[in-house]
């Protein structure tokens, strides 16, 4: 949260600028023929699939961030917290469970998932995933859509940006005028 800063435009007193800071991990995914490492974003932030080294990644391991980020804005709590990889694909299959994972077969193309599909084996996967400590259906909702385990299956930030959510977040906090 050290690296969420939020301020306010003189012009606009009523409404927040949020922006996020430390790009010390970030990388460059448009390099044709590149290999990309799956050691990006700080570990608590990291999404399932560079947990499990997929190194053909894109855009999705950023929304898979803001998630994770959104989470700790509402509650004040960091989402999943581990030391290690292995604790932390434990924690994120454990918390948000099955999401047709199996059908889907993405994780088996990770380089290391077959070293941890003992740890999925063991887990009790739920189909349906509901974030309890978020009691707002919409959000709840969007941020289940945001931290799907299926990189494919997480919405874009300009379709979340569309979603109509974050003004309805504001105004509903009373950020937003409605003069």
């Amino acid at each position: 949260s050290q690296n969420i800063l939020v301020s306010f435009d003189p012009l606009h007193p009523d409404i927040p600028v949020v922006k996020l800071a430390d790009f010390g991990l970030s990388r460059a995914t448009n390099i044709q023929g590149y290999t990309f490492s799956s050691q990006v974003v700080t570990l608590w932030y990291r999404a399932p699939e560079l947990l499990l080294g997929f190194e053909d990644y894109s855009s999705e391991i950023d929304v898979w961030s803001f998630g994770c980020i959104l989470f700790e804005l509402f509650t004040g709590k960091t989402l999943f917290n581990k030391l290690s990889e292995k604790e932390m694909i434990l924690a994120i299959f454990t918390k948000l469970g099955y999401q047709g994972i199996l059908e889907d077969q993405f994780f088996e193309r990770c380089p290391r998932y077959n070293e941890n599909s003992d740890i999925l084996k063991n887990l009790n996967f739920g189909s349906s995933v509901i974030i309890e400590e978020i009691k707002d259906k919409e959000t709840n909702l969007l941020l289940v859509n945001i931290l799907n385990i299926i990189p494919s299956r997480r919405p874009s930030i300009l379709k979340i940006k569309e979603s109509g959510w974050f003004e309805a977040c504001l105004d509903s906090i009373g950020f937003i005028s409605k003069n």
